[in-house]
């Protein structure tokens, strides 16, 4: 009896203990379960999705018996938990399965998805099949950018598809670029091929980054084309930088107008100033050149206004020929005026050195570190904003200094800068002192465009020995018979001497041209003597005027002379006559002491510049010369060809 008890005990003991284990025990199952239909070769992943119910205990989760049967890969899942639920109240949460494969593969991918309750509980699974769709996948991949001009580029081919490509390579822009292979074949599965592209000896690349597109493409499978760009770095240097023969120590602009050193506008003056250090063990003469190109590529220095203070060669003003000591530095100067007629664009600036013997291909810099860009300098040329400066007037070509009584000729010149062109413009020249107020009416004045005024004015015989305002007023926006705008004043002196009350200069000047006849286009030397009539010693001052309409000042040799009592001293002015002189021509030199001023006037007769004489020296007119000896020829010739018919 007692052992019946104690095993129907036992019996129920255990009972109770089974039934609290399945009782505390994860209750999971599927519910939704989402698989894609098929998935494309390169994809290289998809995901499954699914929802994982819990009627029982809360529980960890494996998913490490998750595995593939068929193809290559691995199958990721982002659920690690799930809370308790029960029979009336599950819980549900969503799940996403990432399976994970190889590129190239054909066939299925097939796997398994199987949950384990890290606790009590059963796991779980479903199977799935995935189609890989084969698509035959193409890739450009440039091995190195960007590349220098003059150098090749290579690119890699890659074939993401199961089959054989048969790849044609082409360029989709115009530099010329061609293919070492042309054509290659590229078998599947990531199987790649090099191709080397050719750009060297290319002459179609500008300034700055180049962007050569090139096109892969098997032309027999619809899929498998690709494109990709190749960058190709052009400098100012014909073959790029070459050789570490020179060094740039300073460049440095400097904008002396309206604007700033990065941002120019119309008629700013700039001053590029730039320092080049010689490392050659030898002196050497080089040529330091300057280059603004436009967003286009065109280089547009060749346009700008260059100022008589510039370096520049002559003839050639963007460039500057220079010889610099070995081991020494030298430092040039680029200064130039922004004209009104360039476009307001985005600008490149850039300064190459390079050997003038040896060549720029084989000795050439044109990069420094305090330009913006390294190989050059990034500026803005804008637009005026304020209406009142959208018309100005610069150029002002006149004596500084006239007597009572004299004749003030002069010219300036009136630049559209604004936005728009101009029907008329209006110009008033007034001085209320000396009797000043003239008018010129331009027209059509189109944006960008300038133009010249010539005016005469007599200055009057009483006015005071001062110096004067003369005021240019530009009016303009002319619609309906009035000038809508005013713009901004230009005043410039003007110092009048010589008039009633001034004391006569002590001093007798004489002029002697050191060239009778000088021709036009050349240097002329005029030697002055300046003798003190005084009975002390004077200081003298010494000036020239009433020059420019056909020379220009050179130098003159002293404007400051300090004489003893009927002592004399002597100076020169040096003038370069204008192409365009000729005949009899005058200027004054202008002699001052204290209060004390007197003119003295040179004439020189100039005699035309002889564009015939091909290197002869021949007297009287030249030209009288070269027609006598054609003449002659010609009568020679008529003589021979008639002998020789004589004879036949």
């Amino acid at each position: 009896m007692a052992f019946k008890k104690t095993a129907l005990f036992l019996a129920v003991f255990f009972a109770l203990i089974v039934f609290a284990g399945f009782s505390s025990a994860a209750s999971l199952s599927f519910a939704n379960i989402n698989i894609p239909s098929e998935v494309n070769e390169d994809a290289g992943s998809f995901q499954i999705t699914f929802d994982l119910i819990n009627k029982g205990e809360e529980s960890n989760l494996s998913w490490s018996n998750s595995v593939l049967t068929q193809g290559t890969g691995s199958i990721s899942v982002d659920q690690t938990f799930i809370d308790m639920g029960n029979s009336t109240d599950p819980t549900t949460i969503p799940v996403i399965a990432t399976v994970t494969f190889n590129s190239g593969q054909t066939g299925n991918i097939a796997g398994k998805i199987e949950v384990e309750p890290l606790g009590l509980g059963n796991n779980q699974s479903f199977t799935f099949s995935v189609p890989i769709n084969v698509t035959e996948s193409l890739k450009i991949n440039p091995d190195t950018q960007p590349i220098n001009f003059g150098q090749n580029a290579t690119i890699t081919l890659t074939n993401f598809g199961s089959s054989a490509l048969n790849v044609a390579l082409s360029e989709l822009t115009s530099f010329g670029a061609t293919f070492s292979p042309e054509n290659i074949v590229v078998n599947g599965g990531t199987t790649s091929g090099t191709i080397n592209v050719i750009l060297s000896g290319l002459n179609r690349f500008r300034f700055g980054d180049n962007t050569v597109t090139i096109q892969a493409k098997d032309p027999n499978t619809q899929d498998a084309v690709d494109t990709a760009s190749i960058i190709v770095k052009k400098s100012f240097c014909s073959n790029g930088p070459i050789g570490t023969n020179f060094t740039f120590s300073k460049i440095e602009f400097d904008n002396k107008g309206d604007g700033n050193d990065n941002s120019w506008e119309f008629l700013d003056e700039v001053d590029l100033e730039i320092k080049v250090q010689n490392n050659n063990d030898d002196d050497t003469d080089v040529i330091i050149e300057f280059a603004l190109f436009d967003s286009n590529g065109n280089n547009i220095a060749d346009d700008l206004d260059y100022l008589p203070e510039s370096d520049g060669d002559s003839g050639d003003e963007q460039e500057i020929s220079i010889n610099i000591d070995n081991n020494d530095d030298e430092t040039v100067n680029f200064v130039f005026r922004v004209p009104a007629d360039v476009d307001a664009d985005t600008y490149k600036a850039a300064i190459k050195v390079y050997d003038d013997d040896a060549g720029e291909r084989i000795s050439c810099l044109d990069s420094f570190t305090s330009l913006s860009h390294s190989t050059y300098q990034e500026i803005k040329i804008v637009e005026k904003d304020k209406k009142e400066d959208f018309v100005a007037i610069e150029d002002f070509n006149f004596p500084n200094e006239l007597a009572c009584g004299e004749t003030l000729s002069g010219s300036f010149s009136v630049f559209n800068v604004g936005k728009d062109d101009q029907d008329r413009v209006l110009i008033t020249l007034e001085n209320s002192e000396l009797g000043l107020d003239r008018t010129f009416e331009l027209r059509d004045l189109d944006k960008g465009d300038d133009e010249e005024v010539d005016f005469i004015f007599n200055i009057p015989e009483n006015v005071e020995s001062k110096t004067y305002s003369l005021k240019f007023t530009p009016e303009f926006d002319y619609k309906n018979g009035v000038y809508k705008l005013e713009g901004n004043e230009f005043v410039r002196p003007l110092t009048i001497f010589g008039c009633g009350g001034t004391t006569p200069l002590t001093a007798v000047v004489t002029a002697t041209p050191s060239t009778p006849t000088p021709k036009a286009g050349e240097s002329l030397t005029v030697n002055v003597v300046v003798t003190n009539t005084a009975s002390v010693a004077k200081t003298f001052t010494i000036g020239a005027s009433a020059y420019s309409s056909w020379a220009d000042l050179k130098s003159i040799s002293a404007q400051a002379l300090t004489i003893g009592a009927g002592q004399s001293a002597t100076l020169t002015i040096n003038l370069d006559i204008k192409d365009s002189a000729e005949g009899s021509n005058t200027f004054l030199i202008e002699l001052a002491e204290g209060e004390s001023r007197a003119l003295q006037e040179v004439e020189v007769n100039v005699e035309t510049k002889d564009e015939l004489n091909f290197g002869f020296d021949l007297p009287g007119n030249g030209l009288i010369w070269i027609i006598a000896a054609i003449n002659i020829i010609l009568i020679i010739l008529i003589i021979i060809v008639a002998v020789r018919l004589s004879r036949r």
